[in-house]
Protein backbone atom coordinates (compact mmCIF):
# COMPACT_ATOMS: atom_id res chain seq x y z
CA UNK A 1 0.00 0.00 0.00
CA UNK A 2 2.81 2.40 0.86
CA UNK A 3 4.55 1.82 -2.46
CA UNK A 4 1.33 2.37 -4.43
CA UNK A 5 0.73 5.60 -2.49
CA UNK A 6 4.28 6.72 -3.23
CA UNK A 7 3.93 5.81 -6.92
CA UNK A 8 0.67 7.74 -7.08
CA UNK A 9 2.28 10.76 -5.43
CA UNK A 10 5.27 10.64 -7.76
CA UNK A 11 2.98 10.39 -10.78
CA UNK A 12 0.95 13.37 -9.54
CA UNK A 13 4.11 15.41 -8.97
CA UNK A 14 5.34 14.58 -12.47
CA UNK A 15 1.99 15.62 -13.94
CA UNK A 16 2.05 18.89 -11.98
CA UNK A 17 5.64 19.56 -13.06
CA UNK A 18 4.71 19.01 -16.70
CA UNK A 19 1.65 21.25 -16.34
CA UNK A 20 3.68 24.25 -15.18
CA UNK A 21 6.51 23.59 -17.63
CA UNK A 22 9.24 22.34 -15.31
CA UNK A 23 11.71 20.09 -17.02
CA UNK A 24 12.87 17.14 -14.95
CA UNK A 25 16.10 16.66 -16.90
CA UNK A 26 19.38 18.17 -15.78
CA UNK A 27 20.63 19.07 -19.25
CA UNK A 28 18.87 21.96 -20.85
CA UNK A 29 19.10 23.35 -24.33
CA UNK A 30 21.65 26.16 -24.21
CA UNK A 31 21.43 27.14 -27.85
CA UNK A 32 20.03 30.63 -28.09
CA UNK A 33 20.32 32.91 -31.04
CA UNK A 34 19.31 36.09 -29.32
CA UNK A 35 19.25 37.01 -25.67
CA UNK A 36 16.55 39.19 -24.29
CA UNK A 37 15.81 40.67 -20.90
CA UNK A 38 13.83 37.62 -19.79
CA UNK A 39 16.69 35.25 -20.48
CA UNK A 40 19.16 37.52 -18.72
CA UNK A 41 16.87 37.67 -15.70
CA UNK A 42 16.58 33.88 -15.69
CA UNK A 43 20.35 33.56 -15.54
CA UNK A 44 20.38 35.58 -12.32
CA UNK A 45 18.21 33.02 -10.56
CA UNK A 46 19.70 29.60 -9.74
CA UNK A 47 18.41 26.39 -11.23
CA UNK A 48 16.16 24.81 -8.62
CA UNK A 49 15.00 21.24 -8.24
CA UNK A 50 11.29 20.49 -8.25
CA UNK A 51 11.27 19.98 -4.47
CA UNK A 52 13.06 23.30 -3.89
CA UNK A 53 10.53 25.05 -6.13
CA UNK A 54 7.58 23.61 -4.22
CA UNK A 55 9.16 24.53 -0.87
CA UNK A 56 9.92 28.06 -2.10
CA UNK A 57 6.37 28.44 -3.38
CA UNK A 58 4.89 27.23 -0.09
CA UNK A 59 7.04 29.51 2.04
CA UNK A 60 6.51 32.58 -0.14
CA UNK A 61 2.77 31.94 -0.38
CA UNK A 62 2.46 31.32 3.37
CA UNK A 63 4.46 34.40 4.36
CA UNK A 64 2.48 36.52 1.89
CA UNK A 65 -0.84 35.54 3.37
CA UNK A 66 0.50 35.84 6.91
CA UNK A 67 1.42 39.45 6.09
CA UNK A 68 -2.01 39.96 4.51
CA UNK A 69 -3.81 38.71 7.60
CA UNK A 70 -1.50 40.79 9.81
CA UNK A 71 -2.61 43.89 7.92
CA UNK A 72 -6.01 43.62 9.61
CA UNK A 73 -4.24 44.89 12.74
CA UNK A 74 -4.46 48.28 10.99
CA UNK A 75 -8.17 47.94 10.21
CA UNK A 76 -9.16 50.39 12.97
CA UNK A 77 -6.92 53.08 11.46
CA UNK A 78 -8.54 52.36 8.09
CA UNK A 79 -11.99 53.00 9.54
CA UNK A 80 -10.72 56.17 11.23
CA UNK A 81 -9.75 57.57 7.83
CA UNK A 82 -6.04 56.71 7.72
CA UNK A 83 -5.82 53.95 5.11
CA UNK A 84 -2.08 54.08 4.33
CA UNK A 85 -0.76 51.55 6.90
CA UNK A 86 -3.47 49.01 6.06
CA UNK A 87 -3.15 49.49 2.31
CA UNK A 88 0.65 49.16 2.28
CA UNK A 89 0.81 45.99 4.39
CA UNK A 90 -2.19 44.38 2.66
CA UNK A 91 -0.74 45.09 -0.79
CA UNK A 92 2.70 43.79 0.20
CA UNK A 93 1.17 40.51 1.39
CA UNK A 94 -0.89 40.04 -1.77
CA UNK A 95 1.99 40.86 -4.12
CA UNK A 96 4.26 38.43 -2.28
CA UNK A 97 1.62 35.70 -2.51
CA UNK A 98 1.09 36.32 -6.22
CA UNK A 99 4.81 36.26 -6.95
CA UNK A 100 5.13 32.90 -5.22
CA UNK A 101 3.99 31.24 -8.44
CA UNK A 102 7.28 32.40 -9.96
CA UNK A 103 8.94 29.60 -8.00
CA UNK A 104 6.86 27.01 -9.83
CA UNK A 105 7.47 28.00 -13.42
CA UNK A 106 10.43 30.38 -13.27
CA UNK A 107 10.58 34.14 -13.78
CA UNK A 108 10.89 34.17 -17.58
CA UNK A 109 7.95 31.83 -18.13
CA UNK A 110 5.91 33.69 -15.50
CA UNK A 111 6.42 37.01 -17.29
CA UNK A 112 5.77 35.42 -20.69
CA UNK A 113 2.50 33.97 -19.39
CA UNK A 114 1.49 37.31 -17.87
CA UNK A 115 1.90 39.11 -21.19
CA UNK A 116 0.52 36.32 -23.40
CA UNK A 117 -1.91 37.29 -26.14
CA UNK A 118 -4.85 35.54 -24.46
CA UNK A 119 -4.47 37.78 -21.38
CA UNK A 120 -4.95 41.03 -23.30
CA UNK A 121 -8.26 42.82 -23.11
Amino acid sequence: MASSLRDSAMKSMATAAAAVGISRTESEDTETTETNALEEMSDVFPKLTYQQRVIGFGICFGVGYLITFTSFKFFITLVEGKPLPFVCVYTLGNVLSLLSSTFLCGPSKQISNMFHEKRKW
